[in-house]
């Protein structure tokens, strides 16, 4: 397996879109992540947030505190497939 890390740029973040209204909480999100994972044959995937830090939970990651960055908290939020 090839591990591959994807890694944004330094500058501080943008405000992140909100999905509200009915179309809150329906897990949009949670199929293409996981479909990607798949994709790229991973069987443990690591993303570093801030404020989507409920998406990665949802999703069945586990979170860990990781160091702040631009004055906001940071996760480290992992799981394991297979």
């Amino acid at each position: 397996m090839t591990v591959r890390k994807l890694k944004h740029d330094a500058r501080p973040p943008a405000p992140a879109p909100r999905i509200a209204g009915a179309l809150a909480g329906r897990r949009y999100a949670h199929t293409p992540l996981h479909a990607l994972a798949d994709h790229l044959d991973l069987s443990t995937v690591t993303a570093e947030t801030d404020d989507a830090i409920g998406l990665y939970l949802q999703s069945g990651f586990r979170a860990q505190p990781a160091q702040a960055r631009h004055g906001r908290a940071q996760y480290a939020c992992t799981v394991t497939r297979r």
